[in-house]
């Protein structure tokens, strides 16, 4: 939930997130299918080196049906054999979903040092401490014509997900970084592309930014502390998902209750 709403969803405002966790283990699936039913947004965590595996694709069709909106993060970027570029071409190959990157690495496996956000079109580099801290400074010149392609590219998709967008894209060839923020929103909501991070959980690479960007994409920015309820879960083969349910009366949370045991009977009797 949205603990401090501004107009913008910045940096600044504060979210809290309630964890379910569901394994992803293809024992599981049912448990998984229990979750989407209910659910509104998911994170597909994909390891780095291996990138979307079989059960991942399950999972990804379980969410197709319940038209649940994803992100993805490419986690591991410091593992051996890590390809981001791989992985976000095993999305659309095995998915057929539209990846859209937002982030570009700078480095991979034993030295990778950061990425560049394809939004503000700054570099980070991390400093690998616990609290995940970066400076952030110019693009490197060798990361420079990949970002600036990535960053066009960005820009088009956010652009065809909003027909206001697209008038202002056509006429100036440029979005604002407010701008592209609200095209992202609409098209992960819409489903018409799934934006990709990338980064290293143990190495607190990125993984601030991305609980951020869930509550950016995901949580509407009039919604009150009292009135949103935000879950999610998280799981190994690779997903993480959210439900927002507005003012969470008594009434309110017996009909949840209600929706959820009928979605059981359901699955039990499919």
């Amino acid at each position: 939930r949205q603990e401090d709403p501004t107009a913008e969803g910045t940096s600044d405002t504060k979210y809290r997130f309630n964890i379910i966790d569901t394994p992803g283990h293809v024992d599981f699936t049912i448990e998984v299918e229990r979750s989407l039913a209910v659910l509104d947004g998911a994170v597909v965590l994909l390891d780095g080196n291996a990138g979307v595996e079989p059960q991942t694709e399950t999972v990804w069709r379980q969410a197709d049906r319940y038209k649940v909106p994803r992100i993805v993060f490419v986690n591991k970027m410091d593992k051996i054999g890590a390809d981001f570029f791989n992985c976000v071409h095993m999305i659309k190959d095995r998915t057929g979903a539209i990846p859209a990157a937002i982030q570009l690495p700078i480095g991979s496996e034993t030295e990778l040092e950061g990425h560049v956000d394809l939004i503000t079109m700054k570099a980070r580099l991390f400093k690998f401490d616990e609290k995940g801290t970066y400076d952030e400074g110019d693009i490197p010149e060798e990361y420079q014509a990949e970002a600036e392609r990535l960053h066009v590219m960005l820009m088009e998709a956010c652009a065809e997900a909003d027909d206001e967008l697209m008038e202002k894209y056509l006429e100036t060839d440029e979005l604002s970084e407010a701008e592209v923020l609200r095209g992202l929103r609409e098209g992960t909501l819409t489903g018409v592309f799934t934006p990709v991070f990338c980064g290293s959980a143990t190495a607190n690479i990125e993984r601030r930014g991305n609980h951020q960007a869930c509550g950016v994409l995901w949580i509407k920015s009039d919604l009150r502390c009292n009135q949103s309820l935000f879950l999610w879960r998280s799981c190994r083969a690779g997903l993480c998902c959210g439900r927002g349910a507005v003012a969470l009366t008594a009434k309110n949370q017996f009909l949840l209750r209600l929706l959820r045991i009928s979605n059981f009977i359901r699955l039990c009797f499919r």
